[in-house]
């Protein structure tokens, strides 16, 4: 333990090749959902095919009401978050006193090791909706970066601080996202 380094946002390097990584996975993701819009026909409301820049652009434009499309999609994506998290909560066995282990209790008759993997594709499901949510408010990689180590360090601050419910505000939060 004595070898494990308090790692402080501050410490943190500005992002290098790892951060190519996250790139081109927010691209991936976008050339994806772009795909299905356009493979399922799902249009905007002028009847175009839709696409993540379409949202992003009424987002950019303030529009942002029950009938927008940032609304709709942040709501359809957060409800496809929901059951992804379902899902991984499906596999986690919850009795304390069982000695049930990882989706036993609904895949018993899938290996062990192989109902891990499928926990961590759960996972990753949920992170392919994350990122989806992320562009439709015109999140990328670096703002992401950003906004991580602004809200860590708020974090760390507030653990440092006694941290609780009662004392709970937001006001450490705004600021953090700059437009």
């Amino acid at each position: 333990m004595e070898n494990i380094k308090k790692i402080v946002p501050s410490e943190v390097d500005t992002p290098g090749e790892e951060y190519g990584m996250l790139h081109r996975m927010f691209e991936w993701q976008r050339k994806f959902g772009d795909h299905c819009f356009e493979k399922n026909n799902i249009t905007d409301n002028e009847g175009n095919i839709l696409s993540f820049n379409k949202i992003f652009e009424e987002f950019q434009e303030g529009k942002f009401g029950p009938n927008d499309l940032p609304n709709e999609w942040l709501q359809k994506f957060h409800e496809c978050m929901d059951k992804e998290l379902d899902e991984v909560k499906e596999l986690l066995p919850w009795k304390h006193w069982s000695s049930a282990t990882i989706g036993e209790e609904v895949h018993k008759d899938i290996p062990a090791n192989e109902r891990v993997n499928m926990l961590k594709i759960e996972l990753v499901d949920v992170w392919h909706f994350l990122m989806s949510s992320m562009m439709c408010v015109g999140m990328g990689p670096k703002e992401l970066h950003d906004l991580y180590i602004a809200k860590n360090k708020v974090n760390f601050e507030r653990q440092e601080n006694g941290y609780n419910t009662a004392r709970k505000t937001e006001e450490d939060n705004l600021g953090l996202a700059k437009e």
